[in-house]
C-alpha cells in the first residue's frame, strides 16, 4: 500500500509502547486503516470505512515476520489471536468476520492521527503569537488583555469544535449559529476541546459501525446537549453501553418486561386440567392429592 499517514507523538509514552508483539500488530492494522471519508469497497458486499481494514490471520503472519539470529521468524496464529482480543478489551480496535478475513475497526482514529494534538497546537500557537504582539501599552493594562485572550482562546476553540464535527460528515451544518456556540462555550466550562472531540469521534465509530446497535444522528447543538455528550465520553465506556450482544440484543438496554401482557395472555394455552373437553393429556394439578385426602 502506498502513501503515508501521521501519527502522535503521544503513543511513545503509551504503555503499547512497551510491548513488542502488540504494539507491531497494533501499528500495522492503524497505519493501512482506510483514510478516505468516502470510505474503499473491497467487495460487493463489505465498503470499508475510514479507520477500517481487513485482512486474513494468515496474511498477518506474513505481515509480521521479523528476523532473530539471522533467521525469518513468524508469530503463531495463538499469539496473534491473543494480541487481537487484547486490543479489543484495551478499546483500541473492534472486529468483526467477513468471508475475506478479518475487518478491523481502528477505534479513535482521529485521536491516533493527533488531531487533538494539532488543535492544541494550534490553539497554543496562535496564543503566542498574540502574546508576542502585545506591545507595551497593552501590557500595562494586563488584567484586561488576559481577559481577551481568555475569550479569543475559547472562541478558537469553539470554531476547531465546529469543524471538526463538521469533518466527521454526520450532520454537516452550513453555518455555525449562536446557538451552537453557546451550546459548546457551555460544554467547555467543565471538559476540555480534546475532550468533547473524542466524545465525537466515539458517536461517529459507533453509529457508522455494526458492531453497535445506536444509529441515531443527532445535530451539533442536540449533541451539546450534556446528557449526549457524555453518554460518549470515553470515560463512559461507550463502546461497551452500546454493543450488541450476540443474536443482536441490545447491550443491557433493551430489557424485556417479564409481566404479562394482555395479548400475551390470550395467545397462552389453556391450563389442562382433568376433564378438560377435547383433552388427551391428563394433567394432575399441584393441590389434587390434598383435594382427593378431602374426601377420604
Amino acid at each position: 500500500m502506498a502513501g503515508s499517514f501521521q501519527t502522535s507523538r503521544d503513543i511513545f509514552g503509551n504503555p503499547i509502547w512497551k510491548n513488542i508483539v502488540e504494539f507491531r500488530l497494533f501499528f500495522l492494522i492503524y497505519g493501512n486503516a482506510i483514510y478516505s471519508e468516502e470510505g474503499y469497497r473491497l467487495a460487493d458486499d463489505l465498503v470499508l470505512q475510514r479507520g477500517e481494514w481487513c485482512r486474513s490471520t494468515r496474511k498477518l503472519q506474513e505481515d509480521l515476520q521479523y528476523i532473530e539470529n539471522r533467521q525469518v521468524k513468524t508469530y503463531s496464529t495463538s499469539v496473534i489471536n491473543r494480541c487481537i482480543k487484547k486490543l479489543e478489551r484495551m478499546q483500541r480496535i473492534c472486529t468483526r468476520t467477513h468471508e475475506l478475513g478479518t475487518v478491523f475497526t481502528v477505534l479513535n482514529y482521529e485521536q491516533y492521527q493527533g488531531f487533538g494534538s494539532f488543535v492544541k497546537q494550534n490553539m497554543e500557537q496562535d496564543l503566542e503569537q498574540r502574546k508576542n504582539s502585545v506591545g507595551t501599552e497593552e501590557e500595562q493594562s494586563g488584567n484586561n488583555n488576559n481577559k481577551d485572550n481568555k475569550d479569543m482562546n475559547v472562541k478558537k476553540e469553539i470554531k476547531d469544535i465546529y469543524e471538526f464535527w463538521n469533518s466527521l460528515e454526520i450532520i454537516k451544518h452550513r453555518e455555525l449559529t449562536q446557538k451552537m456556540s453557546s451550546g459548546i462555550n457551555a460544554r467547555l466550562e467543565g471538559r476540555t476541546a480534546e475532550e468533547i472531540i473524542q466524545a465525537m469521534q466515539n458517536y461517529k465509530t459507533i453509529i457508522s459501525s455494526e458492531l453497535y446497535w445506536y444509529t441515531y444522528k443527532f445535530t451539533l447543538d442536540k449533541f451539546m446537549n450534556p446528557k449526549n455528550l457524555d453518554q460518549f465520553q470515553s470515560e463512559n465506556n461507550p463502546f461497551e453501553t452500546y454493543r450488541k450482544q450476540k443474536g443482536g440484543g441490545q447491550g443491557g438496554r433493551g430489557r424485556t418486561n417479564e409481566r404479562t401482557t394482555g395479548s400475551d395472555r390470550a395467545s397462552q394455552k389453556p391450563t389442562e386440567y382433568i376433564g378438560t373437553p377435547g383433552s388427551r393429556r391428563v394433567i394432575v394439578p399441584d393441590d389434587f392429592e390434598q383435594q382427593l385426602r378431602n374426601f377420604e
